[in-house]
């Protein structure tokens, strides 16, 4: 038996072991002229896992006067797919699913002269 797996794309589903990330059938609009019992901003997606990595390495070169300064830097060192919120307008035909993710890992360096 395969595990499901969250609706990712903006189309929706694509497999039949896709499930929504909310109980859509959970969710009914109220009474016209009455407030309904869920809070704003109540629905919340998946935890994020984030690592971020940086690195500094100092070079003399000949005095004291001249150096270099190396950075390393990595976001999501990891490469962790962090999920977005679902979709959280009623009336959306994707409503409660995950249609994105956060950034997936990111590097940079930089090289720099001190005189």
């Amino acid at each position: 038996m395969t595990t499901p797996q969250l609706c990712t794309l903006s189309s929706g589903c694509v497999s039949s072991n896709c499930v929504p990330y909310l109980n859509q059938t959970a969710f009914v609009l109220p009474a016209i002229g009455s407030s309904g019992n869920v809070g704003k901003d109540s629905l919340t997606g998946p935890n994020v896992y984030n690592w971020d990595v940086g690195m500094l390495k100092n070079i003399a070169l000949g005095s004291d006067r001249y150096r270099i300064q190396f950075h390393a830097e990595l976001f999501n060192v990891l490469n962790h797919t962090n999920l977005n919120n679902p979709t959280s307008t009623f009336s959306s035909a994707g409503f409660g699913t995950i249609t994105s993710a956060a950034d997936p890992r990111i590097g940079q360096l930089a090289l720099k002269l001190i005189f």
